[in-house]
């Protein structure tokens, strides 16, 4: 499933990468100085998160995947608070991602609610996989002031599709 994954992202990154550099008649390059983040974005978004992404949705059922992928929206406003000085964390903020996070927590631990408990290797990887998806949501803020988001799109899907690929 890794090894599928991995040539399925690096060939989407290739595509992305040719249809967009004949649109724009050039090559689409990344500078020399996007190039950490860039790299960093695609082993979050691509290889972190579909790694756990996948590893979980098998051992848990779908109806408790696609509720726990959903709260990646709470770990994206505590990385924006963490990761931009502007962003503010209020009391508002925090009771709706207390209140959303705690029906997240009721799902996955009542036993009766879409099929039984929490299991590591089931949830917490689909947990861990929003954490990656909200977290890398933010940080693409950082490199999209001095790259396309084509460029970035194209490079960082590469990246993370070969360390899949590798992975797999």
């Amino acid at each position: 499933q890794i090894l599928f994954a991995g040539w399925r992202f690096f060939l989407a990154g290739v595509m992305t990468l040719i249809l967009f550099s004949i649109k724009e008649k050039h090559l689409l390059c990344i500078k020399r100085k996007s190039v950490p983040a860039v790299v960093g974005q695609g082993l979050l978004q691509t290889t972190v998160q579909y790694f756990f992404f996948y590893l979980g949705l098998a051992n848990t059922t779908a109806a408790k995947g696609s509720v726990i992928t959903a709260s990646n929206a709470f770990f994206s406003i505590i990385a924006a608070y963490f990761i931009f000085k502007e962003e503010r964390f209020d009391l508002r903020k925090a009771c709706g991602c207390l209140i959303g996070f705690a029906g997240v927590v009721v799902v996955n631990l009542t036993p009766e609610s879409l099929g039984g408990g929490f299991n590591w290797n089931g949830e917490g990887f689909v947990l861990l996989c929003a954490v990656a998806y909200g977290i890398s949501s933010v940080t693409t803020k950082l490199i999209a002031d001095s790259e396309s988001p084509q460029a970035i799109t194209a490079w960082q899907l590469m990246i993370g599709g070969a360390v899949l690929v590798v992975m797999g």
